[in-house]
């Protein structure tokens, strides 16, 4: 006797799948299979970010149904509940990703600078790292580096602190290991 379920077809708009996904017990790599409409996008935009969208509609309004609320604080999320969050999104075949950056603006690397003694050691920088030199101004936007889900980020920003929001497809080789 198995536990395996045979395959079952639903009809359902991305808010349905999310309900039916994140209302359940998390489920292995690649349980459930979703298709994309790509005639649903907005015309002449890549399918590629259309998925995306629809990834992030999932991570949001999963979220919502996680903590059985309507607004989410992205900063208050635990580590193992983000990692929880990540297994439902392997159940689907995607990998989630949220890398946390600190911001740090040039005003507050003047004064750490300025703090510093003349004797302290300090690495040989033509310029801080990338990471940490961003304007704090805006509050989320997706940006692309080309025309593959990985390549796309979702870039939330929260008093000090920017939250990027990524998606990869899970590779079939061995889901268990990511």
């Amino acid at each position: 006797m198995t536990d395996h379920q045979p395959f079952q077809e639903y009809d359902m708009d991305i808010y349905g799948i999310t309900q039916k996904i994140f209302s359940s017990p998390i489920k292995p790599p690649f349980s459930y299979q979703i298709a994309f409409d790509p005639d649903e996008r907005i015309s002449g935009s890549p399918v590629s970010l259309y998925i995306f969208e629809q990834l992030l509609i999932i991570f949001t309004e999963g979220l919502k149904i996680y903590y059985r609320s309507p607004s989410i604080a992205i900063e208050k999320i635990s580590p193992k509940e983000f990692h929880d969050i990540q297994q439902y999104f392997k159940s689907l075949g995607f990998i989630l990703n949220c890398q946390v950056v600190p911001i740090i603006d040039e005003n507050s690397i003047n004064a750490i600078l300025d703090n510093l003694d003349d004797e302290d050691d300090l690495p040989s920088l033509t310029s801080p790292p990338k990471a940490i030199l961003y304007s704090a101004s805006g509050n989320s936007k997706i940006e692309s580096t080309g025309d593959n889900i990985k390549d796309y980020t979702y870039t939330l920003v929260k008093e000090n602190t920017r939250y990027i929001i990524s998606f990869d497809y899970l590779p079939l080789s061995d889901p268990c290991k990511i």
